[in-house]
């Protein structure tokens, strides 16, 4: 499953997924371009690292115009940048609902747009959900919200870039030992999962590497649950 000297943009590449992700396609001689709002230096030449916050109104005009100059064609992409802002439904603020959307849905929806044209064909996007889509919560609507969203855009994505033989596909990771997923033992699905543990980051950058390698070539606009099986009881 070699990816040598290929080309994959990673959102939110500063810690939990995409930082494992990160780390883990440089280990198997892919490029990365990772784009987070807290700066990563990352000792490796075939890293480049773009500061962006996807809460504020930024666009990327800085990314587009490295990509436009040097004339770089990209093969992957990873939407994973991602915030939840916990709360109960009726103590959800206007602000946060936004904050969380723009984040979580609007953002990858226009990166996806915008880098239409420096896609390589024969490339994979993977979009990264959450159980939440599936299970509604029990808490943060805003936030499930965006993650069912997300899974319907990789439905639409997967038919519209069919024309340039690029497959999209989605993961939906479970309770990962991650900033977002805090107290991960205490969430009142954590008995639910049949492997009896939380996952690692590392379990799903191997994942996404697979959606990104020939080894899935025949799997498009799928969401794949990688949960240790928790809505298996």
């Amino acid at each position: 499953m070699s990816l040598r000297n290929k080309i994959a943009i990673i959102t939110g590449c500063s810690s939990g997924i995409g930082l494992a992700t990160t780390k883990y396609l440089l280990s198997k001689d892919c490029k990365v371009i990772g784009i987070s709002r807290r700066i990563l230096n990352l000792r490796n030449k075939k890293f480049k690292h773009f500061k962006i916050d996807f809460e504020s109104d930024e666009n990327f005009s800085e990314l587009i115009n490295y990509l436009k100059k040097r004339n770089i064609k990209i093969n992957f992409l990873l939407n994973n940048a991602g915030i939840n802002l916990p709360n109960q439904f009726n103590k959800i603020s206007k602000n946060d609902y936004n904050k969380v959307l723009k984040v979580n849905l609007h953002s990858p929806f226009f990166l996806t747009q915008k880098l239409i044209k420096y896609f390589r064909s024969n490339g994979s996007i993977v979009n990264i959900s959450s159980f939440s889509a599936i299970s509604g919560g029990p808490f943060s609507s805003h936030y499930a919200i965006s993650k069912s969203a997300i899974d319907g855009l990789t439905k639409n994505l997967a038919i519209y870039f069919s024309k340039k033989k690029i497959r999209v596909n989605g993961i939906s990771p479970g309770l990962i030992n991650t900033k977002l997923a805090k107290n991960a033992k205490k969430h009142p699905f954590f008995n639910r999962i049949i492997l009896r543990r939380i996952g690692n980051a590392d379990e799903i950058a191997k994942v996404v590497h697979f959606l990104f390698s020939d080894h899935s070539s025949y799997i498009n606009g799928q969401t794949i649950n990688v949960d240790g099986g928790m809505f298996l009881k």
